[in-house]
C-alpha cells in the first residue's frame, strides 16, 4: 500500500502528470481550505466545526445496509478474539499464580479458544487501522471539511472485508451443520460421501449469498432515482430519516425528477428559477433533450414563471422568497421518496 498505492494514484490521474508538485499542492490546498458545508443532522443545521461526535457513526448506520454492518461487527469481534483475546488469555494463564480462581479462569479461557491462523502481515490490524484512520478525522474539532458520507466512504471497503470474513465463517459453519443434518436423516444405506458432497458444493454459499444481497438490492432498486435521499430501514427509511432531521438532498441533483412536469406546464419561452441546480446540470438537461429547448433557467425567483426548491434546512429562505414573489405558500408539484418531499415546484400565480 505504501508503494503501489501512490503509483496507482499518480497513474490514474492525468492532471498531475505535468507540474506534479504544484498541482499536488493545489489539491491539498483545495481540501485544507475548503469552505464549510451546511448539513442538517438531528434537526439542527451545522455549518462550522466541531462536528457532532455521533455524526459519522450514525450516518453510517443510517446509510449502510444492516446486513453489512452486522457481518462487519461479527468479523471485527472474531478478529479481536483471535488476535487479542487469545494472546491475552495465554499470557494471563502463564503469568497467573499456579493456584487460585484467576489462574483457573485464565487457563480455562485459553483452552476454549483455538490458536489463530498465522498472519505475519497483521491483516486484520491493517483493516482496523484503515477504518480508524478515516473515522478518526471526525473526532477532531479542527477537521477542515464538513460534509456527508462521501468523506468517510473510503473506510467502507475495509468494513466490507471484515464482513466478508464473517460471511466466509458463516458458510463454513452452515456446511458443517448441513452435513450433520444430512447424515442424521440420510436414507439407510446411502453413503456418507453424498452428504459431504452436498455440504461442500455451491448450494450453501449461493443461498447465504442471496440472503445477504437480497435486501440491499431491493433497497437500491426502490430508491432509484433518489439515491442521495435514501436511508436504510434501520432508521425507518426516508420517512424515518426526515422525522429524525437528517439531510434529504444535496447540490440540487433531483431537478431531473421534475422535467416531465416542467415540459408540460412551463409556457413557451417560460422561465424557471433553478435554485440549487448546478448551471452545468441544467445545461445538460437541455442538451440531452430532457428539457424543452425554449425553457429558460434564471438565477432569481422574482419575475420567474416557476421556481424550484430543493429541500435543505439552511435554504428555507428560498421557499419563503417563492411564497412572497408568487403569492402562494402551496407548491404546484412535489416529488420525493416514500412521501418525503425532496424537490418542490412553485408556480407564479400572477402568470
Amino acid at each position: 500500500m505504501a508503494t503501489i498505492g501512490p503509483l496507482v494514484f499518480y497513474a490514474l490521474w492525468p492532471w498531475i502528470w505535468r507540474d506534479t508538485l504544484a498541482r499536488l499542492r493545489e489539491y491539498a490546498s483545495f481540501h485544507l481550505n475548503h469552505e464549510y458545508y451546511n448539513m442538517e443532522f438531528l434537526g439542527q443545521n451545522h455549518w462550522t466545526p466541531p462536528m457532532p461526535r455521533a455524526y459519522a457513526p450514525l450516518m453510517t448506520a443510517a446509510t449502510v445496509p444492516a446486513v453489512t454492518l452486522c457481518l462487519f461487527v461479527a468479523g471485527l469481534c472474531a478478529a479481536a478474539r483471535e488476535r487479542l483475546v487469545y494472546p491475552l488469555a495465554r499470557a494471563a494463564a502463564r503469568l497467573a499464580p499456579e493456584r487460585g480462581r484467576l489462574a483457573a479462569a485464565a487457563r480455562a479461557l485459553a483452552a476454549r479458544l483455538r490458536p489463530p491462523p498465522p498472519d505475519a502481515g497483521g491483516t486484520a490490524l491493517l483493516w482496523f487501522l484503515a477504518i480508524a484512520a478515516v473515522y478518526g478525522a471526525w473526532l477532531s474539532p479542527s477537521t477542515p471539511i464538513f460534509g456527508g458520507t462521501k468523506h468517510w466512504m473510503t473506510a467502507y471497503p475495509f468494513i466490507a472485508l471484515f464482513a466478508g470474513a464473517a460471511f466466509s465463517a458463516a458458510v463454513r459453519r452452515a456446511r458443517v451443520a448441513l452435513r450433520a443434518l444430512l447424515v442424521a436423516r440420510r436414507v439407510p444405506g446411502a453413503p456418507r460421501a453424498v452428504a459431504g458432497a452436498a455440504a461442500r458444493g455451491p448450494l450453501v454459499p449461493a443461498l447465504l449469498g442471496a440472503a445477504v444481497v437480497a435486501a440491499p438490492v431491493a433497497e437500491t432498486l426502490h430508491a432509484h432515482p433518489w439515491a442521495l435521499s435514501a436511508y436504510t430501514p434501520l432508521v425507518g427509511g426516508a420517512p424515518g430519516a426526515a422525522s429524525l432531521g437528517l439531510n434529504r438532498t444535496f447540490w440540487g441533483y433531483t431537478t431531473g425528477a421534475v422535467v416531465d412536469y416542467l415540459n408540460e406546464h412551463v409556457p413557451p419561452r417560460g422561465t424557471v428559477y433553478i435554485h440549487d441546480t448546478a448551471g452545468q446540470a441544467w445545461d445538460m438537461l437541455l442538451r440531452d433533450g430532457r428539457l424543452r429547448k425554449d425553457i429558460r433557467g434564471v438565477g432569481a425567483v422574482a419575475g420567474a414563471d416557476f421556481a424550484l426548491y430543493h429541500h435543505e434546512k439552511h435554504m428555507l429562505g428560498q421557499a419563503y422568497q417563492a411564497w412572497v414573489a408568487f403569492g402562494t405558500t402551496s407548491p404546484d408539484h412535489i416529488a420525493g421518496l416514500d412521501g418525503v418531499p425532496v424537490i418542490l415546484v412553485y408556480r407564479n400565480q400572477s402568470r
